[in-house]
């Protein structure tokens, strides 16, 4: 897969790391404004903007930002095997943050990783976050998963279908942090937490029934798209049949 990177997300990354650096006492800060004091001699007709994105991206290279996005994207194969593109934007806020599958035909074409410029200060963090969110393109590229976005998109703008999204984001994202801790690898959120979110989200669920339901969305393989969006869609029902069995 080819990865393109958002210049803004560039900048503002390397602007941050020297910031660090700079309070550290390293040695970054004097050699990025080496690199960059004469490129503002430049006219836009020389190129000013392309110069300035390349000496950021030499340094976000050579500082290993680029490998956190590739080596996890190696951990999973089959997203590796079926999408050829990805792009990583820029988010201004934690709500705008996530990964977003587009395709053409029903064929995979384009990965996007919108993510903020300073989760690349803590590099544990953001392979935890990658992890999670390539786990979310997993699922929708597997035969098996059964994903169908124009169920949710095609929900009418109530609340009914709010809460239904919402409960849905919750019940997928327990799933995957739950297979992600079961294959040795952090989750984005622990089982605690997870536990809290969703007992604030199904309240209505009767306790006995929705804490059998969390241990088998968190232990239990994965479950289908139409299994959760019937879980997010009529939570009781749904909830008390799967803890019955």
């Amino acid at each position: 897969m080819r990865w393109r990177y958002d210049q803004r997300l560039i900048e503002s990354v390397i602007f941050q790391e020297v910031q660090r650096a700079d309070a550290e006492g390293s040695r970054l800060p004097g050699r990025y404004h080496r690199m960059i004091s004469p490129l503002y001699d430049l006219s836009e007709s020389e190129g000013r903007e392309q110069a300035f994105f390349d000496a950021h991206w030499r340094l976000f290279v050579e500082l290993g930002f680029d490998r956190l996005i590739a080596d996890t994207l190696a951990r999973s194969p089959r997203v590796a095997a079926q999408v050829p593109e990805g792009m990583v934007a820029r988010a201004l806020s934690a709500r705008e943050e996530g990964a977003e599958l587009f395709a053409r035909d029903r064929a995979p074409t384009t990965i996007v990783l919108r993510l903020r410029s300073e989760r690349f200060l803590d590099r544990p963090s953001l392979a935890v976050w990658c992890a999670h969110e390539l786990s979310h393109i997993e699922d929708m590229v597997d035969p098996a998963f059964r994903y169908q976005k124009e169920n949710l998109t095609a929900l009418t703008d109530t609340l009914a279908a709010q809460l239904t999204r919402e409960r849905y984001r919750v019940l997928w994202a327990i799933s995957i942090d739950g297979r992600l801790a079961r294959a040795g690898t952090a989750p984005l959120i622990d089982r605690e937490q997870r536990r809290a979110e969703f007992a604030r989200t199904f309240s209505f669920v009767e306790p006995p029934v929705a804490a059998a339901r969390f241990e088998q969305l968190w232990n239990n393989p994965r479950p289908t798209h139409p299994e959760l969006l019937a879980m997010a869609q009529s939570p009781r029902a749904a909830m008390a049949s799967g803890a019955s069995r």
